[in-house]
């Protein structure tokens, strides 16, 4: 049987810059190709334009968000979850603290939801007092609520155990792709043509 999963929390994919868009870019191209589930992330219209409706495998759909660092995340999960009720999706994944503010809403609305948590972002500089604690907010509600949790560290892990006292979470760290070196002497040929020696150069 195949999944239908939708994904919400992230600015979108392909080539947005941020580093849940570049989990999610890398991600579920994989999910996709391993072929027991159909993916499609909801992206953000300010940061996309989809002249394309996949990636990948993996269906783009872009929704209405205001370009706002203190609405935009909140009120685009908010749309991107009443829109699950009409895509079919079996499980919903939700990235990021700020929009797991809507896993509750999910819930009410009969999804199965997976969230994965990125770090406490209510740690960061650039948030106020009220966004903070939204944030801290989300992240309780998500962690309270979700069908399955996924953190990208142990030390993730750890604070929602002793926080929130949720100690069934998975951990999955982030992986990088391996890049593939030209062969030898095409090295040697790019190392000459800008002068540069092998082991000198830094």
């Amino acid at each position: 049987m195949t999944i239908n999963v939708t994904v919400l929390g992230t600015r979108g994919i392909p080539d947005v810059q941020g580093g849940v868009e570049t989990h999610c870019q890398n991600l579920y191209p994989e999910i996709y190709r391993q072929g027991s589930a159909e993916v499609c992330v909801i992206a953000r219209s300010p940061y996309v334009n989809y002249r394309r409706s996949e990636y990948q495998g993996v269906k783009l759909k872009s929704l209405w968000a205001p370009k706002s660092r203190k609405f935009e995340a909140i009120i685009h999960s908010t749309l991107a979850a009443f829109s699950t009720l009409f895509d079919g999706s079996n499980v919903v994944h939700v990235h990021a603290v700020g929009p797991g503010l809507v896993v509750p809403l999910l819930r009410l609305l009969g999804k199965r939801v997976v969230f994965t948590h990125h770090g406490p972002d209510y740690d960061r500089q650039k948030w106020g007092r009220m966004a903070k604690e939204m944030l801290r907010l989300g992240e309780k509600w998500a962690v309270k609520y979700a069908n399955e949790v996924i953190v990208i560290s142990e030390v993730i892990n750890n604070l929602i155990k002793h926080k929130h006292g949720r100690h069934n979470a998975h951990v999955i760290y982030n992986g990088v792709r391996q890049v593939e070196l030209p062969p030898a002497d095409r090295q040697a040929a790019i190392l000459d043509k800008n002068g540069l020696k092998p082991g000198q150069y830094i």
